[in-house]
């Protein structure tokens, strides 16, 4: 089953991606779009539905910040029954919530087209900011981190620590897939349908530049699992620096309550849905379990504390509980719906 295309970017993968976003946007009939943006002139993107597809000249799905995990928006627009079809641009650990939350709440997600994109890591706010003002604009910064995509990114300990320590940086169970990591996204970037029915239904023989060379394929499957590695060894130090912090369910139910009311990482959370509330340990460990490892509560927490490494260490030791992995193994990096 080939379902493995490419575009040839030469030498500018975002202008060649909004292009192709704009093309599938026609074979598929959308209705829409929800895709970072840069809008009024600010210089942080924000996720917005776009229903006009010239906007897409203003899409950087691969801007380095990520303010909000979009899941909990997404889900909600699809319990609206909004009218469809939309095609939906999202990074790995925003689809690994929406899988979550569509399954707590029984959200249909028939009418949305998911493009998963490979993320390139993303920074805190502040440091965003900083590089900007360094290199002159948000766009300059996406293409700063899209010439490292070869190498799967650059100086590591710059990111988010959520970034750091993700070892499933690759989207999976989505339509489209755009590949970046281990690749000179300056000349291609691999497209992966999930399926040969959607390589027809989206014609991608017709907006794509062709079948993606062997070779294209083999450096992405490398990089996916050197960066597995390579984020494995910073999730382990990271976990063993967190020395006397919570290490298991009762004592992270007291921390967080020792914390009210600042609430600021339950706000964050893309999955949260009161389970603090309950006072059963077995519902904050069923949520626990779901985490999708996106870094937003770390992010919203004053004191920015490492929620994520505490949860993923809490959550090895739960019996008979699974859920989105922000560790998963490379073969799992594949795209299935």
């Amino acid at each position: 089953m080939n379902t493995q295309w490419f575009l040839k970017t030469e030498g500018d993968a975002l202008a060649r991606v909004r292009a192709f976003l704009g093309a599938l946007w026609q074979s598929a009939s959308l209705r829409g779009m929800i895709v970072p943006v840069f809008s009024g002139g600010e210089r942080a993107p924000r996720v917005e539905l776009l229903t006009d597809a010239r906007r897409l000249t203003q899409a950087d799905p691969f801007a380095p910040l990520m303010l909000t995990n979009g899941a909990r928006d997404l889900a909600e627009r699809g319990r609206a029954g909004l009218q469809g079809p939309l095609g939906a641009v999202l990074r790995p650990c925003e689809i690994r919530a929406l899988a979550e939350v569509a399954r707590r709440r029984s959200v249909p997600l028939e009418s949305f087209l998911l493009v998963g994109v490979d993320c390139l890591a993303t920074f805190a706010p502040e440091v965003y900011e900083r590089r900007v003002r360094e290199v002159g604009s948000p766009e300059e910064l996406t293409r700063e981190a899209l010439l490292f995509a070869r190498q799967g990114g650059i100086l590591l300990y710059r990111n988010r620590p959520a970034c750091q320590r993700c070892g499933a940086p690759l989207p999976a169970a989505v339509d489209l897939c755009l590949g970046l990591h281990g690749l000179t996204a300056g000349e291609a970037i691999l497209v992966t349908a999930r399926d040969e029915p959607t390589c027809r239904r989206l014609g991608l023989e017709s907006i794509t530049d062709g079948h993606a060379p062997p070779e294209l394929i083999a450096q992405h499957e490398r990089m996916a699992a050197a960066l597995a590695a390579r984020r494995g060894r910073t999730r382990a130090r990271m976990e063993a620096d967190l020395g006397g912090l919570p290490a298991n369910v009762d004592e992270l139910i007291a921390h967080l309550r020792a914390c009210a009311p600042c609430r600021a990482c339950l706000e964050a959370c893309p999955i949260y849905d009161g389970e603090l509330e309950a006072a059963d340990a077995k519902v904050v460990a069923a949520w626990l379990a779901s985490c999708a490892g996106c870094g937003m509560c770390e992010q919203a927490c004053p004191s920015h504390l490492a929620l994520p490494a505490l949860i993923d260490r809490i959550r090895r030791d739960l019996p008979g509980l699974s859920g989105p992995s922000n560790s998963a193994s490379v073969e799992t990096h594949s795209c299935w719906l």
